[in-house]
This record gives structure tokens, C-alpha cells and sequence, in this order.
């Protein structure tokens, strides 16, 4: 019996110390729920600023008689120092003189650095958006280009089916090898 008093006092005591615990740990968490709400408070009066879109990338300035040609020459130019001042002006190219010959190399440049850069949903748009050019010299490039994205995607069926009509439409191109590796034939 004094054996069972003694634990029952030694239980009341851990109890007791749990208690003391439990509320210095809920004391704690309304300190931290404060801080939360503070900090809440905070970001919401930030949302507009965080929310609002980044400056478009600066595009140099145009001249009233750019052509199609004069706009791919500083874009090019530009590739190598300055991508960002390039891919406005390609796609100042592409909405300016959407027909020409050079928006459709432009479109494939945008889609090759989207694609290397990892923004593979920006790239496969550049290279469907090349593919619809009717007779374009890089439509087999252009098929490499949308597979590719489609599998970063994780699009393997779509992607097979690109292969496939690649080496349908383009059997002797230069992308048809890589088809083949791509469909294990």
C-alpha cells in the first residue's frame, strides 16, 4: 500500500511538471500565432507590389523603317552579350512581321533557349507556332524541338507521336536519326 501511495505521489508530481509544460508550450504558441498574424498582416499589405508582373524585358529602340531583316540583325548581334534585349527584339520580330522568313528563325531561336533554359511549355508554343509556316525549312527541326519539350513535360505519348511523324515527314533529315534512337528502331 505504501508502495502504491509512493507512485501515486510520484505520478501526481510528473503530472504537475506536464502541466507546468503544457501551458509554458501554449504560451509559446500564442506567441508564435501573434507573430504569424503579424507577419500575415504584413505580406497582405505587400501582395500588391509582390503580385505586380516584372518589366518587360527592354527592348532597344526601333527606327520607322526596321524591316524584317534589320530586326534579325540586331537580335542576332545581340544573342551572345545580351539575351534578353535579343528575345524582344525576335519577338518584336514575330508580332511585327509575323510572314517574313526571319520571325520563323526567330521562333526557333525562342523555342531552342526556352528549351535549354528548361521552360518547356514557352518552348513547345515557339515550336508549334513555326510549325504552322506553310513550307518552312526547319519544320523537322521545329517536330525535334516540340518531342523534346513534350517529354520534359512528361508527355511520352505525345512525344512518340512527334518522333513518329518526323521520320514519316523528314526520313532524311538530319533530326530522323535521333527519332529513330528516340522509338528504339
Amino acid at each position: 500500500l505504501r508502495s502504491a501511495g509512493s507512485e501515486l505521489r510520484s505520478a501526481r508530481s510528473e503530472l504537475r511538471s506536464a502541466g507546468s509544460e503544457l501551458r509554458s508550450a501554449g504560451s509559446e504558441l500564442r506567441s508564435a500565432g501573434s507573430e504569424l498574424r503579424s507577419a500575415g498582416s504584413e505580406l497582405r499589405s505587400a501582395a500588391p507590389q509582390l503580385l505586380r508582373p516584372a518589366a518587360p524585358p527592354a527592348v532597344p529602340e526601333l527606327a520607322a523603317e526596321e524591316t524584317a531583316r534589320s530586326l534579325f540583325v540586331r537580335a542576332s548581334k545581340l544573342r551572345r552579350d545580351d539575351w534578353t534585349a535579343a528575345a524582344g527584339l525576335y519577338e518584336l520580330l514575330t508580332r511585327r512581321f509575323p510572314t517574313s522568313t526571319e520571325a520563323g528563325v526567330a521562333e526557333m531561336a525562342l523555342g531552342k533557349h526556352a528549351l535549354d533554359e528548361g521552360h518547356a511549355r514557352e518552348a513547345l508554343s515557339w515550336f508549334r507556332a513555326y510549325q504552322q509556316r506553310p513550307g518552312g525549312e526547319l519544320t523537322s527541326e521545329a517536330l525535334w524541338g516540340e518531342a523534346r519539350a513534350l517529354e520534359s513535360l512528361g508527355e511520352a505519348s505525345s512525344a512518340r507521336a512527334v518522333w513518329r511523324r518526323l521520320l514519316t515527314d523528314y526520313p532524311g533529315s538530319a533530326y530522323a536519326a535521333v527519332a529513330r534512337q528516340q522509338l528504339g528502331s
